[in-house]
């Protein structure tokens, strides 16, 4: 019988270190112009994954989790683990899609999600056997899928995860949870040495988007 860590470390390691490109190679196809786009290759890509590999391990899309009596939170995809007949959520995920990022602005769009997981890790402490059935990782994956040139080069994945996971990490501290609960992962297959090789796709984006009955 497989050990649930190692399936839910096999889980974790294709969300880290797979997903990503997959999703790169999804914006190369121009599959991905909204945050709806984004929450469908998500989806359906971790979906396929784990449905080949493991019989106890289960997606959702937008579930409710109870937190209390009185209040409930829906994150974008919940992936849960069944014991003793019941779905016990593991993995939480929330999904951002932006044509560009700021650097100067305090806020941004991920805000709203950081502080609603931080609100779900919370209640998760209370939980009964949470070392076993409660939520061990939680993942904000940002998409920059614009069709401007110059907007792509100032927007460098790395240094805008590096700014994201900074304000990610002073929040959890804030709010007493360890700042490694929540990874942020930013997604922009159009940022490259290889611009040129990739104006074609962001052409066909900008099309796309411009699509009307006139």
């Amino acid at each position: 019988m497989s050990d649930w860590r190692e399936e839910r470390n096999e889980i974790v390691d294709y969300i880290k270190n797979t997903l990503p490109q997959k999703l790169q190679n999804d914006q190369l196809k121009c599959k991905i112009l909204t945050e709806t786009d984004l929450h469908t290759c998500v989806f359906s890509r971790i979906d396929k994954f784990i449905q080949t590999k493991f019989e106890n391990w289960f997606i959702l899309n937008e579930p409710y989790l109870d937190l209390n009596k009185s209040e409930k939170k829906k994150p974008d995809i919940v992936i849960c683990r069944k014991k003793d007949k019941k779905m016990h959520p593991i993995v939480l995920i929330e999904l951002k899609e932006n044509k560009r990022f700021s650097f100067t602005k305090k806020k941004t769009s991920i805000d709203g999600d950081t502080e609603k997981l931080i609100r779900i890790l919370k209640e998760n402490k209370k939980k009964a056997d949470c070392q076993r059935t409660g939520i061990t990782h939680n993942y904000l994956i940002f998409a920059i899928t614009s069709e401007d040139p110059e907007v792509i080069r100032k927007n460098d994945p790395e240094e805008i995860k590096k700014v994201l996971q900074g304000k990610v990490d002073n929040e959890l501290q804030d709010n007493g949870i360890n700042k490694n609960r929540i990874e942020v992962i930013v997604i922009s297959a159009f940022y490259s040495k290889d611009f040129e090789k990739r104006r074609q796709a962001l052409e066909t984006i900008g099309s796309l988007r411009k699509i009307s009955l006139k």
